[in-house]
C-alpha cells in the first residue's frame, strides 16, 4: 500500500471532511429546530399524551420482539455431526504420516 505525502491532497481531503461535517451539523440543527417547533405547538396535555403514546409503542415493540420470534432458525438434520476441533479428522493412510487436525493451532 502506497501512502502519499502530497500536502495538497491532504489539505483537500481535510476541506472536504470539514464541509461534510458542517453539512451534517447544519442538517441536525435544522431538523431538531423543526421537531422542537412541532412539539412545542402541542398543549401541555397534548405533550403528555404524545410522550405516553411513544412510550407505549416502545414497550409494545420491545414486548413483541422478545416474545415472538420473527425469524426461525433452520433445524439441523439428524445426520449432523459436530466438529472435533483439535482431534484428527481422519486416520492417516500410512502409519508414518502426521495426524491432520481441524484445529487452527496445529503443530507442524
Amino acid at each position: 500500500m502506497k501512502i502519499t505525502t502530497d500536502k495538497a491532497l491532504h489539505k483537500s481531503g481535510d476541506q472536504f471532511a470539514a464541509l461534510l461535517a458542517n453539512a451534517i451539523i447544519r442538517n441536525q440543527l435544522r431538523s431538531s429546530a423543526w421537531l422542537n417547533r412541532k412539539f412545542n405547538a402541542f398543549s401541555t396535555r397534548g405533550k403528555k399524551c404524545f410522550v405516553f403514546l411513544v412510550g407505549l409503542l416502545a414497550v409494545a415493540f420491545l414486548t413483541a420482539t422478545s416474545l415472538f420470534s420473527f425469524y426461525q432458525l433452520p433445524r439441523l438434520s439428524q445426520n449432523f455431526s459436530s466438529a472435533n476441533i483439535g482431534r484428527p479428522s481422519a486416520l492417516p493412510e500410512s502409519g508414518n504420516a502426521k495426524l491432520l487436525t481441524d484445529s487452527l493451532t496445529k503443530n507442524n
